[in-house]
């Protein structure tokens, strides 16, 4: 089984450096990623790149002051895009980075980590390795359910429900409604195209 990749974003490159040491020897590649100046351009790089996971640095303007978000805020705009996205943020100003982002798991000591990297390295692996058996097991349940030739209504929602949880961990903005996936909707809506077709063809008649 190949690594899994995790990007490290830090500003400073001496950080960077001694992060790539400690993992060493892991099951993941820690992979530099170039800071963009705009919160989004930097979400949607980490999402073009396919990364399993990031690790970033919360204050990131120490040597770039043009940098206007923090660790915290590149963490949250993921999880727009991505459910559950596999981040970790490293900082020395813990009590700040902990007012301004709900799951305090994602947060660890920077100096903690650079003394004894074994727990945040063993939790990196196990989250990514978590995020994609939930996808791969619903990837699976989901091929079995499409070679059914009927589905009840109940493996219908099934295959609904996995379909968008899916698509929510892959890319929240290509996700769509669940009424709109359903069959049933679909049928309703191919019964109103043809009621509309039809009342066309009679007003064309007049």
């Amino acid at each position: 089984m190949s690594k899994f990749n995790i990007g490290i974003l830090d500003d400073e490159k001496p950080n960077i450096r001694r992060i790539k040491r400690q993992g060493r020897d892991q099951s993941f590649n820690f992979v530099e990623v170039s800071l963009k100046n705009d919160v989004e351009e930097m979400a949607e790089e980490i999402i073009s790149q396919k990364l399993n996971g990031i690790l970033v640095d919360y204050q990131l303007k120490i040597t770039r002051p043009e940098i206007t978000y923090t660790g915290v805020d590149l963490v949250i705009k993921l999880d727009e895009y991505v459910e559950n996205y596999p981040s970790f943020i490293l900082t020395a100003f813990s009590d700040t980075a902990e007012n301004e982002l709900i799951d305090v798991n994602k947060i660890y000591e920077k100096e903690a980590y650079f003394n004894d990297p074994s727990l945040l390295n063993r939790r990196i692996q196990r989250q990514v390795e978590n995020y994609r058996k939930a996808i791969d097991k619903s990837e699976e349940e989901v091929l079995r359910l499409r070679k059914k030739d009927n589905l009840t209504l109940k493996e219908e929602e099934r295959l609904v429900e996995l379909d968008t949880f899916i698509e929510k961990h892959l890319s929240k903005k290509d996700s769509l409604a669940k009424s709109i996936k359903s069959s049933s909707y679909n049928k309703k809506l191919d019964s109103l195209l043809e009621k509309t077709e039809r009342l066309l063809g009679e007003i064309e008649k007049l």
